[in-house]
C-alpha cells in the first residue's frame, strides 16, 4: 500500500496519509538508540503530489559491498514521479534514489511487485541493514509462524508481533499462492519488512505488499481484508544480486 497525498494550502492535523511541503519524516527524531528497520521511500509526483511507501537497506557480502552507495529492497508500485525520488530516515538523512531496476516481469500487487533501488550511503549504526545472504531457505516453512512489523502508525521498530499464513488470494482474473499476515496496515506500509529474531539478529522474511478485500476470505471463511508480503527466498536474493551489479555497472 503506498500512500498518495496532496499537500493542502490549509492547516493540518494528525492524518497518516497527508504529506508536508517539507518532508514529513524528517519532523520526527528517534531518540532512542533501537536502530530502525525500515526507510521512506518517498516520490514526488507533482508539486502538489507525493508518494510514501517503505523499503528495507541491505547488508552486503565483501564481493558486492560499495562503500559510496546503500541498496535498499522497496515495492516496484512504490517507485513514482519519474527520478524525483528520495529514500528518508528518522535521523535527518535525505537521499535521492539514483538508481532503480524492477524484479523481471513486474506487475503490481503480484510477487515481482519488487525493484531494487541505490543511493548515497547513510553513515552510521542506527538502520538495521539485513544481510542479502540470509534469505529463506524453504518458505512452506513459514506458514503459521510468528513475525515482526511496524506499528501501523508508521514508526519504523518492528515492534509489532503478528502471523503468517500461505494461502491462494483471489485476485482479478487470477489466483496466487502468496503469504498473507494479520499485522495491521495502513497506507504508505508498502514495502515494509517482515522479520523474524533468529539469535539475536534480525533476518529479513519478506517485504509487505498490500491488501485485498475479498468476499471469502480462505482464512476466516467470511469477507474481509487479506494483507499479503513477497518472500524473501532464495530467489529473490539470486535476481536483488544481478540488480545490484547492474546498479553498479552503470
Amino acid at each position: 500500500m503506498v500512500a498518495i497525498a496532496t499537500i493542502p494550502t490549509i492547516p493540518l492535523c494528525a492524518n497518516a496519509s497527508t504529506i508536508l511541503p517539507n518532508p514529513a519524516p524528517m519532523d520526527f527524531v528517534i531518540t532512542k538508540s533501537t536502530p530502525t528497520h525500515t526507510v521512506f521511500l518517498r516520490c514526488e509526483i507533482s508539486e502538489t503530489k507525493v508518494s510514501i511507501s517503505k523499503g528495507s537497506i541491505l547488508a552486503l557480502p565483501p564481493s558486492l559491498k560499495d562503500p559510496k552507495d546503500d541498496f535498499a529492497i522497496v515495492t516496484g508500485h512504490g517507485l513514482k514521479g519519474g527520478k524525483d525520488c528520495f529514500i528518508q530516515d528518522f535521523h535527518g538523512n535525505n537521499r535521492q534514489v539514483k538508481g532503480r531496476v524492477y524484479a523481471n516481469n513486474y506487475k503490481a500487487g503480484t510477487d515481482t511487485d519488487w525493484a531494487l533501488i541505490s543511493f548515497k550511503a547513510i553513515k552510521g549504526s542506527h538502520i538495521k541493514r539485513y544481510k542479502l545472504e540470509s534469505y529463506v531457505s524453504d518458505t512452506e516453512l513459514l506458514n503459521n509462524t510468528v513475525i515482526s512489523f511496524a506499528q501501523a502508525r508508521g514508526l519504523p521498530q518492528n515492534n509489532q508481533n503478528c502471523r503468517l499464513a500461505l494461502v491462494e488470494i483471489p485476485m482479478p482474473k487470477e489466483s496466487r499462492s502468496l503469504f498473507t499476515h494479520d499485522c495491521n496496515a495502513i497506507p504508505g506500509q508498502s514495502g515494509s519488512p517482515l522479520t523474524q529474531n533468529i539469535n539475536g539478529e534480525d533476518k529479513l522474511i519478506g517485504i509487505h505488499l498490500g491488501q485485498i478485500w475479498t468476499l471469502l476470505s480462505p482464512i476466516t471463511g467470511s469477507p474481509g481484508i487479506l494483507r499479503y508480503m513477497r518472500p524473501f527466498d532464495e530467489d529473490m536474493s539470486r535476481d536483488v544480486k544481478t540488480a545490484i551489479r547492474q546498479l553498479q555497472a552503470e
